[in-house]
């Protein structure tokens, strides 16, 4: 496997925390990475939409 440069969406977590595990996987022909974290506080996430719609 050969590993280049590759433009990422890079976005700093705005409280501390410490990088547990991370894990790359392929699917579809495209590359993630997925990361645990360890933190002391974890906001509350604020959601835009009070309903969500689920297709059948």
């Amino acid at each position: 496997m050969e590993i280049t440069e590759k433009k990422v969406k890079q976005e700093a977590i705005p409280y501390n925390c410490v990088s547990q595990t991370f894990t790359i996987s392929r699917e579809a022909g495209k590359w993630y990475v997925s990361f645990a974290v360890s933190a002391s506080y974890i906001p509350e996430m604020k959601h835009s939409h009070q309903k969500v719609g689920i297709d059948l």
